[in-house]
């Protein structure tokens, strides 16, 4: 167990290094772009970047059949001329999926803003899913060094180029999309190097690549679908605000998102750094570790809506042309303790469990729900805010019942699910209506107050916590 954890601790150092480089590059795209672009502007940058999350779909769930079915392996152990054979057949496609959105975005006429948005895309396309393939099969052989490198590779030239153009005040989003494409390109460099071996083994038969791909495919369309789902619960809601509001509310609602997704990062990082560490663990191992560490890091999170005051008061004097954006930031930073939660104790645990059916099902029933409720909140009501508010309960819901699927999956008590969820639920809800209603100083105040008995309360959680990792 002690090795277990040293692992925990030798893999998480690397990736909160690599980390803290993507805040840094987060902490700036976020608050210094939009003070150098103007707000059109800082649109369609936010719209490249929303885009480009999406990319991960035309893998067809290759990557995430791999990751699944060899997680928890050594590397010696894996075969590097299927990995390699199969890697061939996905840039195939990756090319031949660029090519048509290249050719989209000559044909059609859109603007040129966004076939500018568009042309990148296609090269980001191809370049992302390489990063993926290979980025996937280091995480999945606990080489969680090398995938951080990579992203630190990647953030380290957007921060360096990145800053040249703000430095010399260049005002077109296009420039810094290509810095983001460019780096994407270096990060690629090092994934093929460090994945030497694979590109350098010998293929195998065309017959035996392709019925591979197939079973990878098959293993992992659930998990790339249920991916998508998952991102379209907001995606959706943006998508539908830029459509039915225009660009320039589109930037301001991504904005306030772009506050709290860089926290964001950690905690998948965390689950990612965790995954193959879990699939070598027998389940009761597991079901001690989520037992144990369950209520502790759930209200420690809770603990991340703190951060909403000092960074309100900050981009109130920075940005006042996103004045609006702070007012979604009290609705927006809910969605960052649930998705978390759901990085850390349900995608996370379903994974390991091989309950990606399972998870599939919620994403796409909340996603279905997240469309409903976006378009009713977007063209019935008018209203950003409640489209907004929809979201978050959503992303809610969607936790509350992954968990459920797993606290069932483990037979751990319901009684703690329930007390669990409803000590957090509150939590979130004060939040919302002392910073909406109240002063925000007095509502940080309350707040605050109210965290601080919530971790006295269940300081016995805390010290079961440490204890574990102890041992």
């Amino acid at each position: 167990m002690k090795r277990g954890i040293k692992n925990i601790i030798y893999n998480v150092s690397y990736a909160f290094f690599a980390q803290g480089i993507s805040l840094c590059l987060s902490l700036m795209l976020s608050f210094i772009l939009p003070k150098v672009l103007g707000v059109a502007e800082f649109g369609y940058w936010q719209l490249y970047m929303f885009y480009s999350l999406y990319t991960m779909i035309f893998q067809l769930g290759l990557a995430d059949g791999i990751y699944l079915r060899i997680g928890g392996k050594k590397y010696e152990e894996i075969n590097i001329s299927i990995l390699k054979s199969q890697y061939i057949i996905l840039m195939m496609f990756q090319v031949i999926f660029g090519i048509i959105i290249l050719s989209l975005g000559f044909i059609i006429d859109i603007g040129s803003n966004r076939k500018i948005v568009l042309i990148c895309l296609a090269i980001t396309i191809i370049v992302m899913n390489s990063n993926l393939y290979f980025g996937y099969i280091f995480q999945s052989v606990n080489k969680t060094k090398w995938f951080s490198t990579s992203i630190f590779i990647e953030k380290f030239f957007s921060i360096i180029l990145a800053i040249v153009l703000i430095v010399i005040k260049c005002k077109k989003f296009e420039y810094y999309i290509y810095v983001i494409v460019f780096s994407k390109v270096c990060a690629f460099i090092y994934c093929l190097y460090m994945a030497r071996n694979i590109i350098s083994a010998r293929t195998v038969e065309l017959k035996v690549a392709l019925k591979e791909c197939k079973i990878n495919i098959c293993v992992g369309s659930s998990l790339m679908i249920s991916s998508l789902a998952s991102m379209l619960i907001i995606g959706s809601s943006r998508q539908i605000i830029d459509m039915n509001f225009g660009i320039e509310e589109f930037g301001k609602f991504s904005f306030s998102l772009s506050a709290t997704q860089f926290i964001l990062q950690f905690t998948a990082q965390i689950s990612l750094v965790l995954y193959p560490i879990l699939c070598r663990m027998k389940k009761q191992k597991i079901k001690v570790f989520y037992e144990n560490t369950r209520l502790a890091i759930g209200v420690l999170l809770s603990g991340f809506l703190l951060l909403y005051y000092p960074i309100s008061i900050i981009l109130v004097k920075w940005l006042p042309q996103y004045s609006d954006s702070i007012k979604y930031m009290v609705i927006m930073f809910p969605i960052l303790v649930y998705d978390s939660k759901m990085h850390l104790y349900g995608t996370l645990y379903l994974k390991v469990f091989r309950l990606e059916k399972k998870l599939l099902k919620i994403n796409i029933i909340s996603c279905i729900i997240s469309i409903i409720l976006s378009l009713i909140g977007a063209y019935i009501f008018h209203n950003i805010k409640i489209v907004a508010l929809f979201m978050v309960l959503v992303i809610m819901i969607r936790f509350y019942l992954a968990e459920y699927v797993l606290v069932d999956y483990l037979n751990t008590s319901k009684k703690s699910y329930i007390i669990n969820n409803l000590l957090e639920a509150i939590l979130t809800i004060v939040f919302v209506l002392v910073f909406w209603f109240v002063n925000n100083i007095i509502g940080f105040i309350l707040y605050f107050l109210l965290f601080v008995m919530m971790v006295l309360i269940n300081g016995k959680s805390y010290i079961k916590c440490i204890d574990m990792l102890k041992k």
